[in-house]
């Protein structure tokens, strides 16, 4: 089982499916099982339907009422309607993928093959949506290969920061000359999607998530592909940025060059305010791209709990425990900032925690010297 893959299938899917903004999903299962994920704080609940199978369709089948809820779904006029079904239907064996081919409907029935535990886990459920997308909705011919665009696969959609990495990685292609077509699966519509096969390169996000898409769609339109996730820091996206130029037939050394000019007019700023600062990195978050960016910033890095507090920052993923009142905590993110911009704006907060925490110790100075 992937870290991180404790959740079934279904909910997996249902990640992907709900980035198709012009799609209906419906959980083929009882409503114990479908309402337990928290729809409400990431979903219109107008684009989710639940069958809601009870003893009655456990013991004589639920066919019948997956076939009425869809056609309650195709009232409301979307563009898709996904089906995803719950371990419960897959252990009376209703077969959802036959009924959805059987069934004639004026938006296109995707089914998906989700079952569950039964299935696998959550990145399993994930790999079974793009799988069903790619192999029963995207055309056998999409048209001719559009040169300038590429599509990004296997986006991390429950990311916190994932748009502000989408946008860094945008504006990088568009200096190279190359626009994003199809997000596969993100912030899409099934006829953005159905273009997906025109594009010249399609990038993979995040290799557990896209790479069985990228071989797919390779498979199927011939699309190279570029694997192993997003670059971080400066050094990993000078290299990004030469494969993907050299990908596509394209110049990458003049981007370059003034991507390394503004990064540097940007370093030497936060260094003024960094340089000669501790930050203390817990042992298990120590990344190539940390490495990097505090050495470049001229901050000492040292390993919590390794005798070498105190130290200005404390950067773990959650707080460790009781600091000394000198330092400062600052999360680090689970999933490396993308880009040139990503490591540098997680430095302007570094920044400004410490800035806060001076202005917190004059405050409480002055509020002293009054008190005499």
């Amino acid at each position: 089982m992937k870290p991180g893959d404790r959740s079934c299938a279904l909910a997996g899917a249902l990640t992907v499916t709900l980035e198709i903004e012009d799609c209906i999903t419906i959980l083929h299962g009882p409503p114990g099982c479908c309402h337990r994920f928290p729809l409400g704080q990431i979903v219109d609940p107008a684009r989710v339907m639940v069958t809601g199978m009870t003893e009655k369709e456990v013991v004589f089948g639920g066919e019948g009422l997956l076939t009425e809820t869809i056609r309650q779904a195709g009232e409301r006029r979307p563009g898709m309607i996904a089906v995803i079904s719950s371990c419960i239907a897959g252990v009376i064996g209703d077969d959802a993928v036959a009924l959805c081919r059987e069934l004639e409907t004026e938006a296109f029935l995707l089914a998906i093959p989700a079952d569950g535990f039964l299935t696998g886990g959550f990145y399993a459920g994930i790999q079974g949506a793009m799988e069903a997308l790619i192999k029963d909705f995207l055309p056998q011919s999409p048209g001719p290969v559009r040169t300038d665009t590429v599509n990004i696969l296997g986006e991390k959609n429950l990311a916190v920061d994932e748009e502000d990495s989408f946008r860094e990685m945008a504006r990088l292609l568009g200096l190279l000359g190359l626009r994003v077509g199809a997000r596969f699966v993100r912030q899409t519509s099934s006829r953005r999607l159905q273009e997906a096969g025109r594009a010249c390169l399609n990038i993979v996000r995040d290799p557990a998530i896209g790479s069985l898409a990228a071989e797919l769609l390779h498979n199927a339109y011939g699309t190279p592909y570029l694997d192993g996730g997003y670059p971080s820091g400066r050094k990993e996206t000078a290299a990004w940025l030469r494969t993907v130029a050299g990908l596509t037939g394209r110049r990458a050394e003049e981007v370059i060059d003034a991507e390394e000019a503004r990064y540097n007019q940007l370093l030497g700023d936060l260094r003024k305010d960094l340089g000669g600062r501790r930050a203390a990195v817990e042992e298990a978050w120590v990344q190539p791209w940390l490495i990097e960016l505090l050495a470049e910033l001229g901050m000492e890095m040292v390993l919590w709990g390794k005798g070498a507090l105190p130290a200005d920052l404390i950067l773990a993923v959650s707080p460790l425990g009781d600091y000394p009142p000198s330092s400062v905590f600052a999360p680090l993110p689970t999933v490396p900032p993308a880009g040139y911009t990503g490591p540098l704006a997680l430095a302007a907060a570094w920044r400004r925690r410490l800035g806060r925490a001076m202005e917190g110790w004059r405050a409480d100075v002055r509020r002293k010297s009054l008190s005499f």
